[in-house]
């Protein structure tokens, strides 16, 4: 069994550029695996890699951290790699935006975010809600309408067929 893990751990690393050598060590482990791998009777050990799945609050207290306990008692350097997000596949199919509300202050930094609203939703068409917040009570009717004209003036010249934008 551990040779055949062996050489397919070999395999997945492949080549590695520089100089010297890599050896693989496996062992079966009982108990804390955290443990084991601090522990390397006779063995000179340069460097300790393992996984990390980033956890965090409960689910590190469900399912403990591997990665932790070594860093914690190591005697050697430690190399935690994370573990890759899901494959797409895995994810599910990447969901449609139909409505997007983005709010303004009208400062430079808030319009560089129009165009990123529009190609959210311009794929299938959609809605963009260009929305700025002020205080209805004091609110004229003109002032109202001032900062309607605002609004419509950061819909881009170019925006995707099917999309339809409100300004509020």
């Amino acid at each position: 069994q551990l040779a055949l893990l062996e050489r397919d751990l070999l395999a997945r690393i492949g080549e590695l550029p520089g100089e010297g050598r890599v050896r693989v060590h496996l062992r079966p482990s009982w108990g804390n695996p955290g443990d084991s791998l601090n522990s390397h009777p006779g063995e000179p050990v340069d460097l300790v890699v393992v996984g990390t799945h980033q956890r965090h609050g409960w689910s590190r207290l469900v399912h403990g951290s591997v990665a932790h306990a070594v860093l914690h008692g190591a005697r050697t350097p430690v190399l935690c790699v994370p573990v890759p997000a899901q494959s797409q596949a895995e994810a599910g199919p990447v969901p449609r935006l139909a409505h997007v509300l983005l709010t303004t202050d009208f400062s430079p930094l808030a319009g560089e975010a129009v165009p990123y609203a529009y190609a959210l939703v311009s794929a299938a068409g959609g809605v963009v809600e260009l929305c700025h917040v002020a205080d209805e009570g004091r609110l004229t009717p003109e002032h109202r309408a001032e900062l309607e004209h605002e609004l419509e003036a950061l819909i881009p010249a170019e925006t995707p067929a099917g999309v339809t934008t409100r300004v509020q």
